[in-house]
């Protein structure tokens, strides 16, 4: 930050160090500057505009609230969080979403341990993908048996998911490779027990693979907020 401020001063800062200079300002807790900065600086790029706007306007992080939409940052059909009991995060909704066919199969590995409501929150976000020719493996790595009730509720929300239990726990990687072993898609993807996926997220991120058959992998953009 002292150096980007020196460069300001003589004003030296390049368009790519623009958005960088916002983003130091607003994690170092200075939302004053942040703001100054984002109204001084014509080259700061999108999103970084949109999400620092954002993260200025975030009610629960010292803003107002107003204008404070992340939908923006997400494809349609728009994120909203309806009211209702729970944390927001586990009352994500968005509109309704056509839902696509097709021969090709994606396996979505998803691997708990001691889940709790946000392992029924990420795979209801799974369970909405578009893309339905779908299987979606939960591997429990190993947790108690106090822990099945919710393990239970997860396999309970559709057919196409299968509950894999480890004998015991060894750690992340080794439960993904369990639930490699046992996927039967043309496609494999994962997902953490914790994280929430856009209902076109299947769709779009298979795209691409199946226009090229030379793309053999691609990723998605993952969003804290």
């Amino acid at each position: 930050l002292a150096i980007l401020g020196r460069l300001r001063r003589r004003r030296e800062i390049a368009p790519a160090h623009q958005g960088l200079h916002c983003q130091l300002a607003y994690a170092a807790g200075d939302r004053t500057l942040a703001t100054t900065l984002l109204g001084e600086y014509p080259a700061v790029a999108e999103p970084i505009r949109t999400g620092l706007r954002l993260d200025l306007a975030n009610p629960h992080a010292g803003g107002t609230g107003t204008g404070w939409d992340f939908a923006t940052l997400l494809p349609a059909p728009a994120v909203r969080v309806p009211d209702g009991v729970g944390t927001p995060f586990d009352r994500l909704i968005t509109g309704p979403v056509q839902r696509t066919g097709h021969r090709s199969r994606i396996t979505t590995i998803v691997t708990t341990w001691r889940p709790d409501q946000a392992l029924l929150t990420a795979v209801r976000s799974l369970v909405a993908q578009t893309w339905t020719n779908h299987e979606i493996l939960v591997i429990d790595d190993g947790s108690p048996a106090e822990y099945d009730p919710v393990l239970r509720a997860a396999a309970a929300m559709d057919p196409r998911i299968r509950l894999i239990r480890m004998v015991a726990n060894g750690g992340t990687y080794v439960a993904r490779n369990a639930g490699l072993d046992a996927a039967t898609g043309e496609f494999v993807t994962f997902q953490d027990s914790d994280d929430w996926s856009h209902p076109m997220r299947l769709e779009r991120q298979v795209a691409p693979l199946l226009a090229d058959e030379a793309v053999f992998s691609t990723t998605s953009v993952g969003m804290r907020v």
